[in-house]
């Protein structure tokens, strides 16, 4: 695994949960119902799935104590949205592509709305009653404080792509302030899956770093999958690294660690080579005291060890160095 994530060129972001908290806020509720009653229509679907847009959801009606409903009939797609039934009312709740696909349009004053919106980095949540667009939910998250880090990081060593299923205007709000340029946005899962096949087609060497359901398939394709543990069971399961406690800024220093394991493998393998390409034809020939080719062979052993020992020291150093 560290041979192969040493030879990688490209890596491959998640945007929420893995650029992001994964802790996004409710920032407006608009609609031609009351703010409080689209949101709990909203969370009393919310409530069963685990997305972070969905957990915000259901925090904001928490905060405002709404009385939540009801839900039967669950039907949640990955990267779409949930749908469901709620005290005999069809409640859609998801993407305005979701929506669109079933025929639910928004009404002319909605669709100027959105037009106001496309410059907004808030990201959108629909909401469609009995078949009727009733209004949506705009959030939005915190970028974690150290993705600009790790994206220079790893920009040093290959390209650095996002790849999200949230609008453009979100994802290229987090672009920008990470530095990434290459960004894929409204994405579903088996187009994530699709850019990572597209990528490896290409001959270039994955990473794909994600913590969501939406990304367990990725994770599966890439050369090597890094899952964050504070995501999603899915994610975690399909993840050949997985990182524990969520701290994004361990995806440089594990693929930082890589390339010190395959130098240092490369340096031992030098130094026992010079020895058994030296030391022994010489000692063979006569020309070299037997005793003084075992202090060699020792030597070289102990120059062996003592070289894979940095390696444990460059770890305990950053463990030193790492804050409170």
């Amino acid at each position: 695994m560290l041979e192969t994530l040493n030879r990688a060129d490209t890596f491959v972001f998640d945007k929420s949960g893995t650029l992001t908290h994964g802790s996004p806020a409710v920032n407006g509720i608009e609609g031609d119902w009351p703010p409080d009653q689209l949101l709990r229509l909203a969370a009393s679907l919310e409530r069963a799935s685990a997305h972070p847009y969905a957990q915000a959801i259901v925090r904001e009606a928490g905060v405002r104590s709404l009385q939540l409903l009801h839900a039967e009939r669950l039907d949640e797609r990955p990267g779409r949205g949930i749908a469901g039934t709620v005290e005999g009312m069809q409640v859609v709740v998801g993407s305005a592509s979701w929506l669109l696909s079933q025929g639910i349009l928004p009404p002319a004053n909605a669709r100027i709305a959105s037009a106001d919106m496309r410059s907004s980095s808030d990201s959108v949540v629909h909401i469609a009653v009995n078949r009727r667009w009733a209004g949506l939910i705009r959030l939005q998250d915190r970028l974690r404080e150290d993705a600009g880090t790790v994206v220079r990081t790893l920009s040093a060593y290959g390209e650095v792509w996002m790849a999200t299923g949230d609008r453009e205007q979100a994802a290229s709000r987090i672009a920008a302030a990470t530095g990434i340029r290459r960004v894929r946005a409204g994405l579903l899962p088996e187009h994530k899956l699709g850019l990572l096949q597209e990528l490896r087609g290409r001959g270039r060497r994955v990473v794909m770093v994600g913590d969501g359901a939406n990304d367990s398939a990725a994770l599966a394709a890439a050369d090597v999958g890094i899952a964050l543990a504070s995501g999603h069971a899915a994610a975690l399961e399909t993840g050949d690294i997985v990182i524990v406690g969520g701290r994004l800024s361990q995806v440089g220093e594990i693929y930082k660690l890589a390339r010190r394991t395959m130098r240092n493998i490369r340096q031992n393998l030098l130094i026992a080579l010079l020895y058994n390409a030296v030391m022994i034809p010489l000692a063979v020939a006569g020309l070299l005291d037997p005793r003084v080719a075992c202090v060699g062979m020792a030597s070289s052993s102990l120059l062996v060890v003592g070289n894979a020992a940095r390696l444990r020291r460059a770890a305990a150093g950053r463990r030193r160095r790492r804050p409170a």
